[in-house]
């Protein structure tokens, strides 16, 4: 999704800038802060998840103790994130 929204972006400026352009580049922010991980703690959940079970060797999943990651999967959780991410 912030790849996305960093190419609508970039297209949006190319354009000429007229009044409507100018409520697209806002929205296209609006969006993005919606979905920043470091505001929204569901997401930084699933991120941290992600990295972890990709196999990152630094992270121990005996060891790891935020967000009980070392005993199971929020599933509301991901439910809520996913669904903030669909709202986007």
């Amino acid at each position: 999704m912030p790849h996305l929204l960093e190419r609508i972006k970039k297209t949006l400026e190319d354009l000429d800038t007229d009044a409507s352009a100018e409520l697209e580049l806002e929205l296209v922010e609006h969006i993005r802060k919606s979905m920043d991980p470091q505001k929204h703690l569901t997401l930084e959940y699933v991120r941290y998840m992600r990295n972890k079970w990709a196999g990152h060797a630094s992270m121990d999943r005996r060891f790891d103790t935020w967000v009980q990651a070392n005993d199971s999967l929020s599933i509301p959780a991901v439910e809520a994130a996913l669904v903030r991410i669909m709202n986007a």
